[in-house]
């Protein structure tokens, strides 16, 4: 995997909503206006959930500070990721 791919993990319920307007900050309910990503392809597997591939390259991100992550690797972007950069990895 490329160090400029990451994934996010999100409800089967947001698909159409990402499809149209990516990775929006203003969605996020941790209250850091912020998208995370991990380098876990297998973060969620179940019927109820999507993994989106993400290309970061040349997009600002940070290691994950928050406290959330605890077995994975997370970053955070504080930027909307345009659908152009999105696919569904699973």
């Amino acid at each position: 995997m490329s160090k400029d791919t990451l994934f996010h993990v999100s409800s089967k319920d947001n698909r159409e909503s990402i499809l149209q307007h990516g990775l929006s900050i203003d969605f996020d309910n941790t209250g850091y206006d912020a998208v995370f990503l991990t380098t876990n392809a297998n973060e969620k597997s179940d019927d109820n959930w999507d993994v989106w591939k993400v290309d970061v390259s040349n997009l600002e991100k940070e290691e994950d500070w928050t406290g959330f992550s605890e077995n994975e690797k997370w970053y955070i972007l504080f930027e909307t990721i345009q659908p152009s950069r999105i696919s569904l990895a699973s």
